[in-house]
């Protein structure tokens, strides 16, 4: 192939290499965007956005004291929360620290008597502060900002106990409120910063707002789009001087509903302010309207575009009508005419103000009056306590769906939730018909539960009653949505499948360009060949224990690089050794801040080395000197891959389908976690040991390597009981574990490899094997017994032994069930007759837990009957959601203890299809296997690894059985070698073991 072909193959494969990125991260943010956009609402509390209530714009600063009084009445008769008034400060201060408060001390007392809350507007300046180009225009801003900063400072001090909002001019974006220059942002945004210090410098609880900006599209000069000035205000890094952004929505002729845009002035164009926002990372500053009106003044229009702001735009706080006067500044909408009679349009406003508070989309804190306590609470706006059983709160929202954010504790504690009367569709139900939240958590979490979801877009009432809790102010806050379906929800799947199918073609024009750089190193694998093959994995393996018990960086880095390198070079020794290491998978070993299991490290090195000498056997080039049993052994490598049996599409299957389910998985980086350690790389294991299997002894070397690394941890098992050191007490008695959290892992380990141990003890061919498995078998099962573990005891090794006699002949099962007696009454006698006859109360104790875990378990299920809950997030749905009351001395629940429950939670309903295939994969082929093969240890080995998967199906049906690295592991394990012994042809047996 010529240069140019080669640059042109690597261009196209870089090209579509590239194409194929993009269309993943596509697909990726879509779905993210799909995710997110399934309901509207904001995912935290914005703060001040939760109040929702109504004022009015007002200049009372003319009137006598008689008709302020009379004025704010009305304004408190109406339902009014907030009134505008503007204090000018070339009124107050006409020359320098000449203040005149009067006729604004009676203002601020009257608001304070009427419960109006006042939003100040402290704008205009004094002739002596202005510019001389000013000279006429009180509007204008001071020339120096100080002068504005200590005015703003006098008023602070003087009114902070009945002021608390206080905005920094008004309308600076368009003439004639920023004197005789253009619009300048810059300016504003110094002016804003002089306020907002001197405020808050009197006021540490102030509250900011920014200038109300004036609906305007206009580019620059005399107007400024606000739009524009906004985002240059915020170029100037001004959102730490405010914390409100200020608003002025107007219909001016439009239907509510319009589309904004930049050009139209409407209802809506205060989306457009939002966007601003949002793109400026603003989202959690809330946006009041401080000033609205509609153009003709309709009630029914007004309470639509009320209804409108507050179900589309929950980050909306307080709304204010324009204008109470026909004098005020925008006195043609004002609520009181010339005769002082109301107008229609004040009816619709007070319908609103003076309705029952509830919660519209939004989020809110424990404190908003839309929910209201029953009973001893104590309530702040951090979050409400609980007093004692039957507390009460009834929350009152608009919405399609509920969210409650809770802090929970380490100690029983419930709320039970009714919606509308009826238990909440978006929680569990108790054995009562109750919905239910967990308030159980050790790590003391936050959590936002869904209450409720898929209700009708309308009013609905959430009563909620507490079962303990107090101490841990349990209610933090809620949220309400409106659920909104999403559009094309098959573009991620498609853009997935462009990108896989780009990703494809890159493979294809990158296939022929052969990696001819690669050359010495194929030399040096064909030397290291050379050496004996037990001789290279006992180099292997003393290097990977001194890795595992190596302390210090630099020493550790130093063992780690020369296990890459003997991995490297003959990667067929990696497989052996981490078949030894299962059971020595925890504790892992801390690399570079990391903690990598040794499981884990040989793995990634093995898998290295083996893609390394692949290459180099496969894309070498034509004459050069390499080692011809290496090739041989890498064609062999191929012709194995190339057919594919019903248990490799199993495998296959089952990394698609984990890989898919991180996608719905709500505890993302758990499951990502559990994805790689436990699935993927089981899946990799797998997949070397089918490559590399048969070739000489290489099965026997799995198989013996298997059962030496189980014999040695129950040796470690052993130890721990005869020197009473790290066992397990429970039930008053000491149970062994090894190196693992639970006796019951180690049980569930040791039930798989002794089936096969007591296979060639009792029947295989003297020799060595037969007396190191005889060890084994009497090691392993003195380990397992001091266990204690009652699923292996009573359902793992019967229906493990009973299957070996059965299969062995009616001769072999009486003996069987005679040893059975024997054991039974061994372990009466060991464990006393009271752990066994305990597990037949199903009103305390193990059965009676496992019994509700399992209730629980299909509760979840009901909810999540197709995908699943994700990999690893079992946990934190039952013990946060799920959890039955009665269940509370066991929160933290890991697994529903059976593996059908497992997979389906874990991977949705097609999990249990995917485990149910790999079993029926496995049985048809060992049997088979079985049935054919002459009288033997190959025999013995099928038979042997066909019991420990029956005691998979049978301790797996009440405990853990997969989703562990070494359970998962020995499982893939059991699979390849039954696929080794009987060949993928199924017309030849394996070389190695001996014949009978």
């Amino acid at each position: 192939m010529s240069s140019a072909s080669k640059r042109r193959r690597l261009g196209l494969a870089l090209l579509a290499l590239s194409l194929s990125l993009v269309l993943a991260l596509g697909a990726l943010l879509r779905w993210a965007q799909f995710a997110g956009s399934s309901e509207n609402g904001p995912s935290q509390l914005i703060n001040l956005a939760s109040d929702k209530s109504l004022g009015v714009n007002a200049d009372l600063s003319g009137l006598d004291p008689a008709e302020i009084e009379r004025s704010m009445a009305a304004m408190e008769d109406v339902g009014f929360r907030w009134l505008r008034q503007r204090f000018p400060w070339d009124a107050i201060e006409a020359a320098p620290d000449a203040f005149e408060w009067g006729t604004w001390d009676a203002i601020v007392e009257a608001a304070a008597r009427h419960g109006l809350k006042l939003i100040a507007v402290l704008d205009g300046s004094p002739a002596w502060a202005r510019a001389a180009a000013d000279a006429e225009n009180c509007l204008a801003p001071p020339a120096e900002t100080r002068d504005f900063g200590d005015f703003a400072a006098v008023f602070t001090s003087r009114y902070k106990d009945q002021i608390g909002y206080y905005q920094i001019w008004d309308e600076p974006n368009i003439a004639p409120h920023w004197g005789a220059r253009e619009i300048d942002p810059a300016a504003y945004a110094r002016l804003l910063r002089e306020g907002s210090i001197r405020i808050r410098a009197e006021d540490a609880d102030a509250v900011v707002l920014l200038a109300a900006l004036a609906p305007n599209v206009e580019a620059g000069g005399a107007n400024m789009s606000e739009l524009l000035f906004l985002d240059a205000v915020y170029r100037e890094g001004a959102a730490e001087w405010f914390d409100l952004v200020a608003v002025q929505p107007y219909g001016l002729g439009t239907s509510i509903g319009a589309s904004p845009e930049p050009g139209d002035l409407n209802w809506r164009r205060v989306e457009l302010v939002r966007d601003v926002m949002d793109s400026h990372a603003d989202a959690d500053t809330a946006v009041w309207a401080v000033s609205f009106g509609l153009p003709g003044m309709q009630p029914a229009v007004v309470a639509e575009a009320l209804e409108y702001a507050r179900l589309e735009w929950p980050w909306m706080g307080a709304m204010l009508w324009a204008a109470w006067f026909p004098e005020d500044t925008h006195g043609q909408y004002a609520l009181v005419g010339g005769d002082g009679q109301a107008v229609p349009v004040l009816s619709a406003l007070a319908a609103d103000a003076l309705a029952p508070v509830r919660a519209w989309p939004g989020s809110y804190s424990a404190a908003h009056p839309s929910g209201q306590y029953d009973g001893n609470w104590r309530v702040t706006p951090s979050g409400a306590d609980i007093g004692t059983d039957g507390d009460r709160l009834t929350i009152l929202f608009r919405g399609t769906r509920l969210d409650l954010t809770v802090c929970r504790g380490d100690y029983r504690a419930f709320l039970y939730v009714t919606v509308d009367g009826v238990p909440a569709n978006g929680l569990p139900l108790d054995t009562m018909g109750q919905a239910y939240v967990v308030l159980y958590d050790p790590l003391h979490g936050m959590d936002t539960v869904t209450l409720a979801r898929g209700l009708a877009d309308g009013d609905h009432v959430a009563e909620i009653v507490a079962d303990r809790g107090w101490g841990q102010w349990a209610i933090a806050g809620w949220m309400v949505s409106r659920e909104m379906p999403v559009s094309m929800p098959w573009l991620p799947a498609v853009l997935g499948l462009v990108a896989v199918l780009s990703l494809g073609i890159a493979v294809g024009a990158a296939w022929p360009i052969r990696c001819w750089l690669l050359e010495a190193v194929t030399r040096l694998v064909a030397r290291y060949r050379e050496l004996d093959e037990r001789l290279a994995l006992m180099l292997t393996g003393a290097t990977a224990v001194v890795l595992y018990v190596m302390t210090g960086t630099l020493p550790t880095l130093a063992v780690l690089g020369v296990l890459a390198l003997f991995l490297l070079l003959r990667p067929e020794t990696g497989l052996p050794l981490i078949a030894f290491a299962l059971p020595f998978y925890q504790p892992g070993r801390p690399i570079l801040g990391k903690v990598f299991s040794m499981v884990e490290i040989l793995l990634l090195l093995t898998a290295v080395g083996w893609g390394v000498n692949w290459l180099l056997a496969k894309w070498g080039r034509t004459g050069t000197r390499v080692d011809r049993a290496g090739e041989r052994g890498m064609a062999r490598v191929v012709q194995g891959l190339r057919k594919l049996t019903p248990a490799d599409w199993g495998v296959l299957a089952l990394l698609a389908l984990g890989a898919c389910s991180l996608l719905w998985a709500e505890h993302g980086h758990e499951a990502a976690r559990e994805y790689r350690t436990v699935v993927l790389e089981a899946g990799v294991f797998y997949g070397l040991l089918r490559a590399s299997m048969p070739k000489d002894q290489s099965v026997w070397r799995m198989a013996d390597a298997w059962v030496l690394g189980g014999t040695l941890i129950a040796l470690v098992g052993l130890g721990q009981w005869a020197f009473g050191d790290g066992l397990i007490t429970a039930e008053g008695v000491g149970r062994v574990r090894g190196f693992y959290g639970s006796p019951n892992n180690l049980a569930l380990y040791l039930g798989r490899l002794l089936p096969l141990a007591l296979a060639f003890a009792a029947w295989g061919h003297a020799g060595r094997r037969r007396w190191f498995y005889g060890l084994a078998l009497i090691l392993s099962a003195a380990a397992l017994l001091l266990t204690y573990s009652r699923g292996a005891w009573i359902v793992g090794v019967p229906a493990s032994l009973l299957f070996l006699g059965a299969v062995r002949g009616r001769r072999t099962l009486a003996v069987v069930v005679g040893v059975l007696v024997v054991l039974a009454v061994v372990v009466l006698l060991v464990a006393g007759a009271g752990r066994l006859t305990s597990l037949l109360d199903t009103d305390a104790g193990t059965t009676f837990f496992r019994i509700q875990l399992w209730r629980s378990s299909v509760n979840m299920l009901l909810d999540h009957p197709v995908l699943g809950v994700g990999l690893d997030n079992f946990l934190y749905a039952y013990r946060s959601t799920y959890v039955l009351p009665a269940a509370w001395a066991e929160f933290d629940l890991s697994h529903p203890h059976n593996f059908v429950l497992d997979f389906w939670l874990r991977l949705g309903i097609m999990g249990v299809a995917v485990v149910g295939w790999l079993l029926v994969a496995f049985f048809r082929r060992a049997w088979d296997a079985y049935c054919r093969l002459p009288q033997g240890d190959e025999r013995l080995l099928v038979l042997g690894l066909m019991a420990g998967m029956v005691y998979f199906v049978a301790h797996g049906l009440v405990d853990n059985a997969f989703f562990l690295v070494d359970l998962a592991f020995v499982f893939m394990l059991m699979l390849a070698l039954v696929h080794a012994v009987t060949g993928d042809t199924r017309e030849t047996v394996m070389n190695g073991g001996h014949r009978g």
